[in-house]
């Protein structure tokens, strides 16, 4: 009789446990362009223009001359993961870009966290999108620096991840990531490859899913214990 008791305790205690299932996923930019501002007039686009879908993104600063590079990742594929019940748990991120052979080294940049995430790449411009997302607002979620006259992927920037960001940025199903130079860098911009290369930025993801127990385990569960409180009832009566 015990060890029937212990049997069905047993299984009451798997159909009532949860399953922690680690993987990782690579998903690459979905979206990609370069927000240029204060060009001189022979160009026109004093901040109202956008690369759009390139093959090179530009990246500098110098007081007057900014270009930054945008970019976006449709998380889509990684929540389709989850079944009904659900949770997942994002370990760390990774953000790998390729530098190009035009590039100059040495310049810093930063990855940037924006909640802004409706923009278009062929229409968003400088002034739109920090219209709705200003620099000040954004979340510095990594560091690093381009390298000298590189042709292929850089190593990988870890981003920031504590439980606030991934509420703030992931949550929603998707991520927008500015680079933007950390230095004086005019006179030798740094430039990296966009969506339309082979070497695309992606996201490397380190995630968790934690699979709650279905309906049906539970009903389990709750015969289990209704079954062991029976039979230690009528064993006690004998």
């Amino acid at each position: 009789m015990k060890n029937l008791s212990r049997l069905l305790l047993l299984s009451a205690l798997l159909a009532s446990s949860t399953t922690l299932n680690a993987a990782s996923i690579s998903i690459y930019a979905s979206h990609a362009t370069t927000l240029y501002s204060g060009w001189d007039d022979d160009y026109g686009y004093i901040g109202d223009y956008a690369s759009g879908r390139d093959s090179v993104l530009d990246v500098y600063y110098e007081s007057y001359y900014t270009a930054d590079g945008l970019l976006g990742f449709d998380l889509s594929s990684l929540y389709a993961l989850l079944g009904g019940s659900d949770s997942l748990l994002i370990n760390s991120v990774s953000l790998t870009i390729g530098e190009t052979s035009n590039s100059y080294g040495a310049n810093p940049f930063w990855v940037m966290g924006s909640t802004y995430d409706v923009w278009d790449e062929a229409t968003i411009t400088y002034d739109g999108f920090y219209a709705m997302s200003p620099f000040s607002g954004m979340t510095n979620m990594g560091t690093s620096s381009f390298l000298t006259t590189y042709d292929g992927y850089q190593p990988a920037v870890s981003l920031d991840m504590d439980s606030a960001i991934q509420s703030d940025f992931y949550n929603d199903g998707y991520l927008s990531l500015l680079i933007a130079a950390g230095d004086w860098t005019f006179t030798s911009p740094s430039q990296m490859y966009g969506v339309d290369s082979a070497y695309e930025p992606l996201l490397e993801i380190d995630y968790t899913i934690n699979s709650v127990p279905a309906p049906e385990s539970l009903m389990m569960l709750l015969f289990g214990l209704i079954t062991v409180f029976a039979i230690r009832r009528q064993s006690h009566q004998q």
